[in-house]
């Protein structure tokens, strides 16, 4: 709804299309989220994103880095463990940022940031920010992906995929799932 804007990757450009958008007082609010986000930005790197869980299942998967990544961890970093919209909360107020954050979740994770676990964020946070950094994106977007997996992937090898379909029952066969019912 703001109007159509060209930007990139990293901080320096991102802060002038905020300035011209929503003024000063955005710019001071996404240079407080980046603050806010250094060390948990630090924190996701030590801790390897794919090793938290939102269920007490996280000491098992998260729990082997954490004598290596002790130094860089904080109370704030408990959060990376939610969803990033309720990491941020507080932190960012102003309707646009929200709605960045939003699409930036969305390009991460497929959901907005209720819904991406925020310690994929701060993991891109550390990364987007620094010299020379790229942001790559599938040709033909995440539904080539979708489509590839189905295509080449489920039906190459016969299965069929039913959405919206109750499933009361996952099939198992010499440890492997075979279907559902």
């Amino acid at each position: 709804p703001e109007g159509s804007l060209l930007t990139e990757v990293g901080a320096k450009q991102f802060m002038d299309v905020l300035r011209e958008f929503r003024g000063e007082a955005a710019v001071s609010e996404w240079r407080a989220l980046q603050q806010f986000m250094e060390p948990l930005a630090k924190a996701s790197v030590a801790l390897p994103p794919a090793s938290f869980r939102s269920d007490p299942g996280v000491v098992l998967t998260a729990g082997k880095y954490l004598p290596n990544a002790l130094g860089s961890l904080s109370p704030a970093a408990l959060g990376l463990t939610g969803s990033f919209r309720d990491l941020v909360k507080g932190v960012v107020k102003d309707e646009f940022i929200v709605n960045w954050l939003d699409l930036l979740c969305f390009l991460l994770s497929g959901q907005d940031a209720g819904g991406t676990i925020a310690a994929e964020v701060a993991f891109m946070f550390n990364e987007w920010y620094q010299p020379n950094c790229e942001l790559d994106f599938p040709v033909g977007g995440s539904q080539a992906m979708a489509d590839a997996l189905v295509g080449q992937g489920l039906r190459k090898y016969g299965g069929k995929l039913k959405l919206g379909a109750h499933v009361e029952e996952i099939l198992v066969e010499g440890g492997e799932a075979r279907g559902g019912r």
